[in-house]
């Protein structure tokens, strides 16, 4: 369909830039920016219910048929409790957390369901106890008292449901598995005993109050249960507008390089007739393409968000240049450049590495009509490269290494041609000199016979060499023996030539004498003419 669509699109005259994307592009452009609107909706009632999960405290309402005390805890009795050096008794930590709490009543009621400290240390206890506290009244401000005046702090408590919440918390620290006692307090220090009856009076109408409506409770509890499914249906909304927003951006994507793609593969596979203006017999760029084969392949790694070429690999680029500009083949070369880059990284970086190598080759000389530029986005960590393709006519390879071996042919044939009518001229110029050739050439090898000693192995060992200007290893034929060694010439350049050896030669690892290995190796120059044993 997309081919269909771009080849209507060029005939009628090609698209212009400000064109209208496709139908089904358009389409899912749409439905993708509803579901944004939609996602962001979800996001907002999500955000809404949240807030007021935490801000409830502050639209409950207050409880006017509670009578709660107004007056302070005593200042004295609090510096007592702060004397105490830590670790203090447990009875008196525990009424001093307690405290803490109903001093700090206006901040956690408006938390909301914020959790409340079971247990704070000492020494920030001590801290607060030693702060004064003080009933906020015409002639002191809020900015002098340590705490919140006595009415915040009763108006705090009043609040439904988290000022119950409190007092309740309050009452299960003091209970705990060994309930604490005023008789213990006043036992400990008694000044601190005016304390928990401070604290007992905040707390003890409020608790009763909580049970006389104790069925008022539990239908309390099931609205927050509600209230709480109400919750995770709401974020099991967002979580579900989210993965569908995350399934129409991948098709939208896959889709418009789907796209390009049909656009990429017209322009490519036009009528020869519309590019072919001048002969009929002119090869296109894209005939030529078609018949390119990929003939090696290079390619260059980065680190994260890297564009330029690395200084470490531009040898790889250098050995490309090479290839490139080779005065013959190399006119039928082309390099594809093919840039990529991951998911953690922009799009761009992608196009920006392949043009930087595509810079660094024109830099050197490399004509720009053999180099192609490409570049993909997306992929793991191992899409951080540029790829380098070298393309080269289909059969290219094989048919340059079938020259290479015929034109080697044609050098070893015409050199032993040379050889065998300088060998004919000399003669014929030189017949005196023939019997004295023949008598050259049937010379035997020279042998020289050295003994030494392994002194690890402390065993004696046999050094034995043949030397001759003739002497090539594919004309030799050696026989080891337990006391000879003989060599002998496949071509007959010489007679067999045996050595006799001054002790039986054994090797200790085979069981003869006969398969003693041998090693044979040449000089610098040429002929080989040397042979060791």
């Amino acid at each position: 369909a997309g081919y269909i669509d771009h080849a209507k699109t060029r005939e009628a005259g090609g698209a212009e830039p400000g064109a209208e994307p496709p139908a089904h592009i358009a389409h899912l452009r749409s439905l993708l920016l509803d579901a944004e609107a939609e996602l962001r909706k979800r996001r907002q009632h999500r955000l809404e219910l949240e807030s007021s999960k935490f801000l409830s405290g502050e639209r409950s309402a207050d409880v006017a048929d509670v009578q709660l005390p107004c007056d302070p805890p005593e200042d004295l009795a609090m510096k007592a409790m702060a004397a105490h050096h830590e670790p203090p008794p447990a009875v008196l930590h525990r009424l001093a957390v307690a405290v803490m709490l109903l001093l700090e009543a206006p901040l956690l009621v408006d938390l909301g369901e914020h959790p409340l400290p079971w247990r704070v240390p000492w020494r920030n206890l001590q801290v607060l106890l030693r702060k004064p506290c003080e009933a906020t009244g015409a002639g002191t401000s809020t900015a002098t008292a340590a705490y919140a005046p006595m009415a915040s702090i009763v108006a705090a408590l009043r609040r439904q449901p988290f000022g119950e919440r409190l007092a309740k918390h309050v009452q299960r620290i003091l209970v705990g598995d060994t309930p604490v006692t005023r008789e213990e307090i006043v036992e400990t220090d008694k000044l601190c005993g005016c304390l928990y009856d401070w604290v007992q009076n905040l707390i003890t109408p409020l608790l009763t109050r909580s049970e006389s409506r104790g069925m008022k409770a539990d239908t309390s509890v099931q609205d927050e249960t509600v209230s709480q499914d109400h919750r995770d249906r709401i974020v099991a909304a967002v979580s579900d507008q989210e993965k569908e927003v995350a399934r129409l951006r991948r098709k939208l994507r896959e889709a418009e390089r789907s796209e390009q793609a049909a656009a990429q593969f017209v322009s490519e596979n036009e009528p020869a007739a519309a590019k072919l203006k001048d002969s009929k017999n002119e090869t296109t760029q894209s005939e030529l393409e078609e018949n390119l084969e990929v003939t090696g392949h290079k390619s260059l790694q980065y680190r994260l968000e890297e564009v330029n070429v690395p200084a470490m690999q531009e040898a790889v680029l250098h050995s490309l240049v090479k290839t490139l500009l080779e005065p013959r083949a190399g006119q039928r070369r082309r390099l594809e450049i093919i840039g990529h880059a991951e998911d953690r990284e922009v799009a761009e970086t992608a196009k920006e590495r392949a043009e930087a190598a595509e810079a660094w080759l024109l830099s050197c000389g490399v004509p720009a009509e053999r180099l192609s530029v490409h570049w993909e986005a997306g992929g793991s960590a191992i899409c951080r490269r540029t790829d380098l393709r070298v393309l080269e006519p289909a059969g290219a390879e094989s048919a340059m290494r079938l020259k290479a071996a015929e034109l080697m042919k044609r050098i070893f044939a015409a050199r032993s041609e040379t050889d065998d009518i300088g060998s004919s001229q000399q003669l014929e110029n030189t017949p005196i000199e023939e019997p004295t050739e023949s008598h050259d050439s049937m010379a035997q090898p020279s042998v020289t016979l050295e003994e030494t000693m392994d002194s690890a192995a402390q065993r004696r060992q046999l050094r034995l060499v043949f030397q001759k200007d003739t002497l090539t290893p594919t004309d030799a034929v050696l026989e080891i023996g337990s006391r000879t060694v003989r060599l002998g010439s496949a071509s007959g350049a010489w007679k067999d030539l045996e050595v006799a050896l001054p002790f039986d030669v054994i090797s200790p690892d085979q069981p003869a004498a006969t398969s003693l290995d041998f090693i044979m190796r040449r000089q610098v120059t040429m002929p080989w003419d040397t042979m060791y044993v």
